[in-house]
């Protein structure tokens, strides 16, 4: 009966734990803040370069492109270093690999993206 009650406990601790790269586990609500701040950090330092660009002459419509630029280059690349990474999961069977990334879902995406585009410039 000990045993039945302890494997329960850990089943139960286990559902509320996450484990990071095997070495560190903390709770849903600890990774929940650690995201939330990570969130912050983020988007606060976002557009700090165009504070420093501003000095240099830069700014408004040359930073926005600049910017739109930089963030398509790092979103392919990234994608790339998942499909690389698909390649390798998958023993570089090609197709298995594009059909194991995520689906950009297009056909219902391109009206709201096409709005927040146009609204946040």
């Amino acid at each position: 009966d000990d045993d039945t009650d302890d494997d329960t406990e850990t089943q139960q601790k286990n559902q509320k734990s996450i484990s990071i790269i095997g070495k560190f586990t903390v709770t849903k609500r600890q990774m929940g803040i650690i995201a939330a701040m990570f969130n912050g950090l983020w988007g606060g330092t976002n557009l700090v370069p165009l504070h420093y660009a501003s000095h240099e002459g830069f700014g408004g419509p040359m930073y926005v492109i600049s910017f739109a630029c930089g963030s398509m280059l790092v979103t392919i690349a990234l994608w790339a270093i998942r499909f690389v990474y698909e390649l390798y999961r998958l023993d570089g069977a090609v197709l298995k690999a594009f059909h194991a990334l995520p689906p950009l879902y297009i056909r219902q995406m391109w009206i709201p993206g096409s709005l927040s585009g146009i609204l946040w410039s």
